[in-house]
């Protein structure tokens, strides 16, 4: 992992790195390395005020298994679409944009540069990934019926390459509200009700949307008292953005008729969390160890404790993808396979139609050691990520094969249960389901 991060941060720092002297030094507030607020997914069944922990409803990490199979299914039934929104394997595609404000567009960025340094390698050949960021703007401005100004403006960028909302499927988004609210429960409910009308919006606008992921900010306690933005960004803001999310989530779950998602009286997409990136601060996060320090983050005007670094960014980006390679609701669009056999193969040079079948495990049920036998092409590093069949990830790391073609992975620390290995390699992505029974 940390090659490909080391890969990612050259890029960006080629990119726009030259770009960052022009702006003033705005020094950030690196004292608040902590807050001492517990990530939700470490919060077991302790609550924030009322809200309880974790991501989804009874103090869970795993999504509930129902409305995962309603979130598979549409998935499953995911085609490509051409701009009047008509199935077309030849010149449609898989279309999934990203929206939010500069800090969204940072992460989609870096995410979408890591791909293309690995040629796009064992992702689903019709899936495109286009951002339609707005920078500055919040929640407020994009549910705004005084005025047409963001709309038109997501308008002009889809007019100008050739999109059209006929043809967006999926959505992932990063936003906030800037409302000057310093009461948590207030502010909560106030950012939930923002994403609602903003989810029929965006409903209303593109027919043929059928998820949302949403991804609330990373840690932002170093936010600068003197940034004009202070108020609206700085910890604990952060923090109740994630609860809004979380609380939003768990009222589609609830079967809030204003979140319907399915029938006729669907109202919105299905929705679901995407990466959770909040840590507090230099306090590693128990379930991974998530950190951020203050040297990950931007010290300019236009930064100010809030935009991250190249490195950050980069740690970002991988979370960003090994979210959607690992997710079983992502994955089904997100990786290649049987399913994209038709589509054309010179959509990307050398994309590799990769089977589960020629990668091996065994033993599977494995109790303390699992070995992970590979194609005998290929050899070097790999990257591996082990996720909990609701999407949970426990473990990443970059493992070397040896002159067998193999790899061994200690499985004693992880529970009793059914897991997806996935391996990445330039040669292409491999996956296969993996029991462990101790």
């Amino acid at each position: 992992m940390k090659n490909r991060l080391q890969t990612v941060a050259v890029l960006l720092v080629l990119c726009i790195g030259l770009n960052q002297s022009v702006h003033a030094q705005l020094e950030l507030n690196c004292d608040n390395d902590s807050t001492g607020l517990i990530p939700l997914t470490d919060m077991g069944y302790t609550r924030y005020g009322p809200f309880r922990g974790g991501l989804y409803p009874y103090f869970m990490n795993d999504i509930p298994e129902t409305h995962l199979n309603k979130g598979k299914a549409l998935s499953n039934a995911m085609v490509p679409l051409n701009n009047v929104g008509d199935v077309d394997w030849e010149d449609g595609n898989v279309l999934v944009i990203g929206m939010g404000g500069s800090t969204a567009s940072n992460a989609y960025n870096a995410m979408v540069d890591s791909l293309k340094t690995w040629d796009y390698v064992g992702v689903n050949p019709c899936l495109k990934l286009k951002g339609l960021f707005y920078g500055g703007k919040d929640l407020t401005t994009m549910i705004d019926t005084t005025s047409t100004d963001y709309w038109d403006y997501l308008q002009e960028k889809i007019d100008a390459r050739g999109d059209t909302w006929d043809n967006i499927q999926i959505v992932w988004m990063q936003t906030h509200t800037e409302l000057p609210i310093d009461d948590s429960i207030l502010y909560i409910k106030t950012t939930v009700n923002q994403y609602i009308t903003l989810l029929q919006r965006i409903q209303d606008s593109m027919a043929n949307v059928k998820q949302v992921f949403f991804t609330g900010f990373h840690y932002t306690g170093y936010t600068h008292p003197s940034h004009e933005l202070y108020e609206a960004l700085a910890e604990p803001k952060a923090y109740w953005g994630n609860l809004a999310i979380k609380v939003l989530i768990e009222r589609q779950i609830a079967g809030d008729p204003a979140l319907a998602f399915e029938g006729p009286d669907k109202k919105v997409p299905w929705i679901s969390w995407g990466p959770y990136w909040w840590a507090d601060g230099t306090n590693p996060r128990a379930i991974d160890g998530l950190t951020w320090s203050c040297e990950e983050y931007r010290d300019d005007d236009t930064g100010g404790g809030f935009h991250l670094e190249e490195s950050g960014k980069g740690k970002e980006a991988m979370m960003f993808i090994d979210f959607l390679e690992s997710n079983l609701v992502t994955g089904k669009w997100y990786l290649d396979g049987a399913a994209w056999m038709d589509c054309p193969d010179n959509v990307r040079s050398g994309h590799p139609h990769v089977s589960a079948a020629e990668i091996q495990a065994y033993p599977n049920p494995a109790s303390d050691w699992l070995t992970i036998g590979m194609p005998q092409e290929i050899s070097g590093e790999v990257y591996c990520t082990l996720a909990s069949l609701n999407g949970q990830m426990v473990m990443t790391d970059m493992v070397s094969l040896d002159y067998g073609h193999a790899f061994t992975l200690s499985t004693n620390a992880f529970p009793n249960g059914m897991y997806q290995l996935t391996v990445a390699h330039p040669e292409g992505i491999y996956s296969v389901k993996i029991l462990i029974q101790h």
